[in-house]
C-alpha cells in the first residue's frame, strides 16, 4: 500500500502490455516483469529471442543484462570487508598503478566520482573495434599504462565501466571471484540461473542473440573485448525479479546490501548524487525510484524498485532500439497513478553546438535531447527555462542566459557557449600516434584518416574554435562524434564522454 491507495497492477500490467505488443512477432523482443514481496505480479513477453530458429522470448529467455550486473559486484563488495573497504585507495590492491589512478578510491570507483577513464572508450580512440578481442590481463597493463583521470575525484559525477573492472581484479587478488559470489549468495539459495561469463562466446545456456538494426535488417551484436563485473551478467527477467527481491528484504546473508549500496553518495563538495554503489535514483512524480539500466551491443535491460513498497519492474530485451528506462517508468507511473516526466519544450534550449571556454567539454542541444561528449541524453522540463535530464547516470540541469547555456553537467558547474564560424586549428596535418600503445591516424585536407586496409575511414573535422574541432567515428552500429583537442604544436587529445583526454603526440 501506499498512502491508502492499493498499487494499480492491472494498469501496470495493460502499460507494460502496450509496449511489447510495440515489438514485431518476426523480430526480437524483450520481456516487462512486475514483483513484489509475494512475489511475480505480472510478466509479459513478445517477439522472439532467436531469428534463427523462430523461438519466442519469455519472461524466462535469458538475455544480457550488461551493466545491471554493477550492483551484483558492489554486493560483493559490501559482503566482505575483511578484503576490501569503502575507503581504500586502489593502489593499495593494484600497486602497478600510476598515481593519479592509485589514489582514487574505491567507493569513488564505484559511485561514477573517480574520474576514470573508461576501459571501452579509451580502446575506441585507440582506434581498436568493439570486436577486437582482449583478455583481463593485457586490460589491466593498459589501466596500468593511464596516467591521467578525466577529472579531479570526487568533483563531478561522470559514468565509466574502468572502476568496476579495477575493483574485480583487486577482489581477484584477495581469492575473490564473481562467480563465487553469484554461485554462493544467488544461484544457491534462490534456485536462480544466474550466469557470469568472461567472454561474448562463452557458452550460456538458454541465452537469446542480441540484434541491432542496419537500416536494412537486423545484425547480431558482439563484443570482443574481456566482459567484466561492470557488464557480464547474463539472467531471465523472472531471476532478476526473484534476485531483487531477496535484496530488498534483506534477509540472512543479504542483510543490509541494499541500503549500503542505495545509500546516498556525495562529491567532494558535499553535494549528493543520484549514483550510488551499482545502483542510482531516479525521480518519478512524489516518488524515488532505485536501479540500474545496461546497455550493450543488441541488448537493453532496466530495473526500477520502490524500496519502501518492495516493488518493482524488470525489462529485459534483445533489441537494441528499447527505450529500457522509459518502459519501466510508463509501467511504474501506471502502477503508482504518478505523472510521467514532461519531455522539454522545442526551444527551452536553441538547438546546435556549444563548448567550454576551454578544455574538451562539448553539447549538441537538439529539439528535445542533448548530446554531450558523444552521449545522448532525453531532456525534461525542469521549470523556469530550466531543462534536466532526468538521469542517473547523467545528471544535467542546464537553461539559456541569451548569451550561453548555464548550470550544471555531472553535478559540475558548467558554462557552454555556442559555436560560431571558426578555423580549424593550426598544425592538424600529418600523422599522430601514441608509441607504448602503437596506435596511428593521419589528418590531411581536413580529414581524419583512421585504419587499414578496407576498414580505413575518412571523417570531416568540424571546428570548435580554440584549437578544438569534432569528428566523427565509425564502429560497427555506433557513430560517435569525437573531440579533439590541440595541446601543443605536436601534441593533441582525443576525448568522448568517458575518456576525455588519450594523448597523442606528431609522428616524425
Amino acid at each position: 500500500m501506499m498512502k491508502g491507495k492499493a498499487f494499480q497492477w492491472s494498469a501496470a500490467e495493460a502499460a507494460a502490455s502496450d509496449a511489447v505488443a510495440q515489438w514485431a512477432a518476426d523480430g526480437p523482443g524483450g520481456a516487462i516483469v512486475g514483483f513484489d514481496r509475494d512475489g511475480l505480479r505480472f510478466a509479459v513477453s513478445g517477439g522472439l529471442a532467436d531469428l534463427n530458429h523462430g523461438l519466442p522470448f519469455t519472461p524466462d529467455t535469458v538475455s544480457r543484462c550488461a551493466s545491471v550486473t554493477k550492483h551484483l559486484l558492489c554486493a560483493m563488495v559490501l559482503s566482505h570487508p575483511e578484503a576490501i573497504a569503502l575507503d581504500d585507495p586502489l593502489g593499495a590492491h593494484l600497486p602497478e598503478l600510476a598515481p593519479a589512478l592509485a589514489e582514487v578510491t574505491v567507493a569513488r570507483a564505484l559511485s561514477m566520482t573517480g574520474g576514470l577513464a573508461d576501459t571501452r572508450e579509451s580502446l575506441s580512440l585507440l582506434g581498436l573495434s568493439s570486436a577486437a578481442p582482449s583478455e583481463a590481463g593485457t586490460l589491466m597493463a593498459y589501466h596500468a599504462r593511464m596516467t591521467g583521470l578525466n577529472f579531479a575525484a570526487g568533483s563531478e559525477v561522470s559514468y565509466s565501466n574502468a572502476g568496476y573492472r579495477l575493483v574485480e581484479e583487486a577482489l581477484k587478488r584477495r581469492g575473490l571471484t564473481l562467480v563465487g559470489f553469484v554461485a554462493e549468495a544467488i544461484n544457491g539459495p534462490l534456485g536462480t540461473r544466474f550466469a557470469v561469463p568472461e567472454h561474448w562466446g562463452d557458452p550460456v545456456l538458454g541465452l537469446a542473440p542480441g540484434y541491432w538494426h542496419d537500416g536494412a535488417q537486423w545484425q547480431p551484436g558482439g563484443q570482443g573485448m574481456h566482459l567484466s563485473a561492470a557488464g557480464s551478467l547474463a539472467a531471465s527477467a523472472t531471476d532478476m525479479a526473484r534476485w531483487v527481491a531477496a535484496l530488498l528484504a534483506g534477509q540472512g546473508v543479504l542483510s543490509g546490501l541494499w541500503d549500503g549500496m542505495s545509500a546516498q553518495r556525495s562529491l567532494s563538495d558535499g553535494t549528493e548524487t543520484p549514483y550510488g554503489l551499482g545502483l542510482y535514483r531516479v525521480p518519478l512524480g512524489d516518488h524515488v525510484l532505485i536501479g540500474h539500466s545496461g546497455a550493450q551491443a543488441g541488448y537493453r535491460a532496466q530495473f526500477l524498485t520502490l524500496p519502501e513498497a518492495g516493488v518493482g519492474v524488470v525489462v529485459l530485451s534483445n533489441r537494441d532500439d528499447v527505450k529500457a528506462l522509459s518502459l519501466v517508468l510508463a509501467t511504474f507511473a501506471a502502477l503508482l497513478e504518478a505523472p510521467m516526466p514532461v519531455p522539454v519544450a522545442p526551444g527551452t534550449l536553441p538547438t546546435g553546438l556549444y563548448v567550454e571556454a576551454d578544455g574538451p567539454r562539448w553539447v549538441e542541444v537538439k529539439a528535445t535531447s542533448l548530446v554531450h561528449m558523444g552521449t545522448e541524453e532525453a531532456l525534461y522540463d525542469g521549470g523556469e527555462g530550466w531543462a534536466e535530464s532526468c538521469s542517473g547516470t547523467a545528471p544535467m540541469r542546464l537553461r539559456w542566459t541569451g548569451a550561453a547555456l548555464e548550470g550544471s553537467i555531472g553535478h559540475a558547474p558548467c558554462r557552454l557557449l555556442p559555436v560560431g564560424e571558426a578555423p580549424l586549428p593550426e598544425g592538424l596535418e600529418g600523422h599522430w600516434h601514441m608509441p607504448e600503445e602503437g596506435a596511428v591516424f593521419e589528418i590531411r585536407d581536413g580529414m581524419v584518416h583512421w585504419g587499414i586496409g578496407p576498414s580505413r575511414r575518412a571523417a570531416p573535422l568540424t571546428p570548435l574554435g580554440t584549437g578544438r574541432a569534432l569528428f566523427l567515428m565509425a564502429d560497427g552500429p555506433a557513430r560517435r562524434p569525437v573531440c579533439l583537442v590541440k595541446t601543443g604544436a605536436d601534441s593533441l587529445t582525443l576525448g568522448l564522454n568517458r575518456a576525455r583526454a588519450v594523448p597523442y603526440v606528431r609522428l616524425r
